[in-house]
Parts: C-alpha cells; structure tokens; sequence
C-alpha cells in the first residue's frame, strides 16, 4: 500500500490524489496539503515534517474560500508519487478560484445535468464521492417542483464539507503511515494537532452554513404554506442568525 511506503514518498499528498476529482485539480490538492501539513520521506527514508500553514487568524481558509492572499506549499512536481520537496508561497487567490465559486459552479453543471437528464460525468461523480450533503437528491427534487436550489449556501456547506471530510481522512492516514516508524512521538502529536486545529475550526464553519440552508428551506415553506405561525418562527430565527452570527 503506498500509504505505508517509507522512502520517498509525500504521505499527505499521496492520499490526497486518490481521489479523481482532486488529482485533477492540483492545485486545489495543494492548498488542501497547506491546511493539513505533511510527513515526507525522502530517498533515505528519512522524515521531515511540514506543519500545517493554518495561522490562528484561519485566513488560510477564509482565502481558500473566497479568495485572497494565502501561503502555501507549492510541489516541485504534483505527479501522484511526487511533490517530495514542496515549498512555501505566497499568492492572491482570485474569487473566481476560490473553492466557494468553482464549486458553485460544479453544483450549477450538476443540476443541469439533472434537469436535462444527461447522465453524471465521472468528474461529477467524484466530487459526489467527496460531499456529505445529499446534493443529488435535493436537486432531483427541485427539479421535480421546477425550482432552483440556493447554489451559493449549498457551494459554501460543501467547500466547508470538503475541507472537513479531508482533515478526518488525513487523520487516518497520518496514523496509520507514522505508527511503528522513526518518527518521534512528539512530532506525530504536532501534526495531529495541526489537523485537529484545522477540524475544529471548519466544523464550526459547518454548522453555520447549514444553518442557512436550513433557515431558507424553512422560509420557502413556510411561503408555501402561507402558514403564519411557521413565518414568524422562521422569521425570529432568522434574526438570531444575524443578531449572534448563526
């Protein structure tokens, strides 16, 4: 298994591109590896170890979100086996390539692909593979009732999902590649500590965007329903999201 390869090997990277939708997107691979940080053997089988550049003002993720200046690591080579001896840089993420667009955009292809009925690309089945929310078959259902879901909450639950699901995988893969190994048991504590840093504050992060979503389904029924009760339940939670931030 190349999780537990001890020479040259990038044991985050590695695993992150296992997954199609991400080695297709290496860029997005590396800004991922920033996040999380890294152990890399190198030719000898010697570990170095690559904190994660999650800073305590997280603006790492609020640029990967939505754009702005970020530091990340940059791969001498992203090849799958690869990026061996990444190194720091800095740019401007523009907002057309922050993860909350592309994915919004991702979102708007899959419910096109539903509501023609063309069938799902490999691409859309892989990001499908990578999401927690059962997107499909809320968009299944709006087309059925010939409505259009609120792409931007749903693309910032699933850019926030996405960060999450990849910080518990990299958990596991960390854990398993570092146990019986000459990695110091200190160091394996910080790049746990590291992840678990990341989690937290993306899980927080989750928990207010599907708080939205949930707010705006509620909403939409209640308009439906012309149910005055449901509005003014609706409409009192509604402020508590903006009076306290969600």
């Amino acid at each position: 298994m190349d999780e537990i390869a001890k020479t040259s090997h990038n044991i985050v990277w590695s695993a992150t591109l296992k997954n199609n939708w991400l080695a297709n997107d290496t860029a997005l691979a590396e800004f991922l590896m920033s996040l999380s940080g890294s152990y890399i053997y190198d030719a000898s089988g010697v570990p170095a170890y690559y904190a994660s550049l999650l800073t305590d003002n997280n603006n790492l993720v609020d640029a990967m979100l939505r754009g702005g200046k970020i530091e990340y690591y940059k791969c001498d080579n992203t090849g799958k086996k690869a990026c061996l001896k990444p190194t720091k840089k800095e740019l401007t993420l523009a907002k057309d390539k922050a993860l909350e667009v592309r994915i919004r955009k991702t979102l708007e292809a899959l419910y096109m692909s539903v509501a023609n009925d063309t069938g799902l690309t490999d691409a859309q089945k892989s990001f499908l593979e990578y999401t927690e929310t059962p997107v499909l078959a809320v968009f299944i259902s709006s087309v059925r009732s010939n409505s259009y879901p609120n792409f931007s909450a749903y693309a910032r639950v699933i850019a926030i999902e996405l960060l999450a699901r990849y910080l518990r995988n990299m958990l596991t893969v960390v854990t398993t590649s570092l146990n019986h190994t000459q990695v110091d048991s200190k160091d394996i504590a910080l790049i746990m500590t590291d992840i678990d840093r990341a989690r937290s504050f993306t899980n927080g992060l989750a928990d207010k965007a599907k708080r939205v979503i949930l707010t705006q389904e509620q909403l939409n029924q209640a308009y439906k329903d012309n149910d005055s009760d449901a509005m003014s339940k609706v409409n009192k939670q509604l402020l508590q999201n903006l009076s306290f931030g969600g």
